[in-house]
Parts: C-alpha cells; structure tokens; sequence
C-alpha cells in the first residue's frame, strides 16, 4: 500500500510538472535583436574571448543576460510577453535537426555565435552554434508571469 501511494505522488508530480511547461516560439532574428542588448561590458566580466573557440571563464560566478522579459507567440499564434525567470530554457533547432537546450539566462551573441549552458553550476558555455545555423527557436517556460498582448506588434 505505501508503494501505490508513492507511485502516485510521483506520476502526480511529474504530470504537474509536464502540464505547467508551456512552449513558445520567437524567430532566430528576433532573438538576435533581443540578445544584441545584452551588456558587452557585463559579459566581459565574465568570460575572455581573446582566444579562438569557447570563451574562458574568468570568474565562477553565474552569468545572467539581464534580459527579464521576452514576447513569444503560442502555438495558435498569440502574442505573449513573458517574464523570464531561472527556470526558463530555450530549445535551439539548428540546421540538420539537431537541438540544444539552454537556461535563457545563460544565452548571450559574440560575433554572430550564440552561446549558452545547459546547467547553471558549472557556467561552461556550450559548443557555439553560428547563428545561420538555427531554424527554429523554442522557449519553455515553468510557473512563470505571462501577459497575452492584444493589438501589439511583435518587436
């Protein structure tokens, strides 16, 4: 009896957690605008781009883009603008099909690259993806504040 009971608090868990997950789309460029204000001088703090390939972490502290909100179109095409919060990820599509998970406010662009991290301990930067590469971009967001914007236009 004390498994059944703790099977479904799990399985009642993990749907909560799948239910509360929302998707949402942004188009490559528009996320290239939306990055593009991201303090180069904050960035610089944190990561030295003098040498070739990824950034070197120069401080082990959490990086974050400061970007706090972000309009994203549901999938029946409404305008939402949503606040970002550390839980926020971002599913980049690259040509091909390949895809990488990041935490939102992990992302940032250096000469037309986009990094990011999969995890927010350690702050390693993925692999960058030149953004020529990407397709598709998906946000997800848990619990987070959402506003539907009517007569508004995207950016």
């Amino acid at each position: 009896m004390p498994l059944l009971l703790l099977l479904m608090i799990i399985f009642g868990y993990l749907g909560f957690v799948i239910l509360s997950t929302v998707t949402y789309t942004i188009s490559p460029e528009n996320l290239i605008l939306i990055l593009s204000g991201v303090d180069e001088n904050n960035l610089a703090k944190y990561y030295d781009f003098s040498q070739p390939g990824n950034p070197a972490l120069i401080i082990p502290e959490q990086f974050d883009n400061g970007i706090k909100e972000i309009q994203c179109i549901d999938k029946k095409g409404a305008l939402y603008l949503i606040k970002v919060n550390k839980r926020t990820q971002i599913r980049i599509t690259r040509k091909g099909g390949t895809k990488q998970i990041m935490y939102f406010d992990t992302i940032f662009t250096k000469s037309d690259l986009f990094y990011g991290s999969k995890t927010h301990f350690p702050k390693l930067p993925l692999k960058p993806v030149p953004a020529e590469e990407i397709t598709r971009v998906e946000l997800q967001f848990k619990r987070s504040g959402k506003l539907k914007m009517e007569h508004h236009t995207f950016l």
